[in-house]
């Protein structure tokens, strides 16, 4: 529809041309830009997913720590019975049983991890110029912590030896990955823990796989934003491992609505760089198709 307007508001060629690359450019800024801003809608579908399994645990807590403590009840006056037949001393009998429903009790505490993806120039100091605001959030990395804060990592997906790499200044490797072809890549961690705080075993495992992750960095389809994507997906994985099997209907749409937005975000990741040489092309050919008008 937006051809066919131009088509007939202009009748030469060269106008025609020029509207259509305008309003193409138009289009693929207004994309960039959607891609570029995360959508609020898978989010907000997994969390409202997430705070009804919350709900649920919660009350299977409360039910278990009411039955824990009638246990303790009994288990404290069946002690003060025995002591009081046997002469062996109550705190040897009273004393294992609030200790082992002090550790029943703490054992049901559900470990949650939490993440944010955060866009920021990957380099010392900031850009400037009229396109610093295209470049100032160009690379993203994932902030990850536990849901006490006592244990962290921030993660990112950069070029091996970050700005030492040839990418950044040899003009060969940059035609060679805008073709599609990948180079090295790392996964370089972060990590911040409060002193005296526990270790998060959630935490050590997503460290693990992100460790391992593939460090073949592809423009197309491996780079910084779908390995944050990905990364996001194991953060959930891991967060509904230990859900209450009871409330299984808020576990498979937490799980779907995390499926979807990995979809979207991996779509996303894969659109944005090819805008690049695809601008350029379209740029290419408006101006060769209107100088061979003339």
């Amino acid at each position: 529809f937006t051809f066919l307007s131009f088509t007939r508001r202009y009748s030469r060629p060269v106008a025609m041309r020029s509207a259509i690359a305008w309003r193409a450019a138009f289009v693929l800024w207004a994309t960039w830009c959607t891609v570029k801003d995360r959508t609020s809608l898978f989010a907000a579908l997994s969390q409202r997913s997430f705070r009804r399994s919350r709900a649920a645990e919660s009350r299977q807590l409360h039910r278990r720590v009411g039955m824990l403590t009638a246990c303790a009840v009994a288990r404290n006056h069946a002690a003060e019975a025995c002591a009081s037949e046997e002469e062996l001393g109550s705190s040897g009998s009273a004393g294992p049983a609030a200790g082992s429903d002090r550790g029943a009790s703490v054992s049901l505490g559900r470990e949650v991890l939490s993440c944010r993806i955060k866009g920021f120039y990957p380099f010392p100091g900031t850009p400037s110029g009229p396109t610093a605001w295209f470049f100032r959030e160009m690379h993203q990395g994932i902030s990850v912590k536990t849901s006490d804060g006592s244990d962290s990592v921030f993660m990112d997906f950069m070029t091996k030896d970050g700005p030492a790499h040839p990418v950044w200044w040899d003009e060969g490797v940059k035609w060679q990955v805008l073709l599609g072809q990948s180079i090295g890549g790392e996964v370089r961690m972060r990590n911040s823990s409060r002193e005296g705080g526990r270790t998060s075993s959630k935490l050590e495992r997503l460290r693990s796989i992100a460790a391992s992750y593939d460090s073949d960095l592809n423009l197309y389809s491996n780079n910084c934003r779908i390995f944050c994507a990905r990364m996001h997906r194991e953060v959930d994985r891991l967060n509904h491992e230990d859900a209450d099997p009871a409330d299984g209907t808020s576990k498979t749409m937490a799980e779907f609505a995390a499926d979807a937005r990995l979809a979207f975000d991996v779509v996303g990741a894969v659109i944005l760089p090819m805008m690049y040489p695809a601008s350029a092309i379209f740029i290419c050919w408006s101006c060769l198709g209107a100088a061979g008008s003339r």
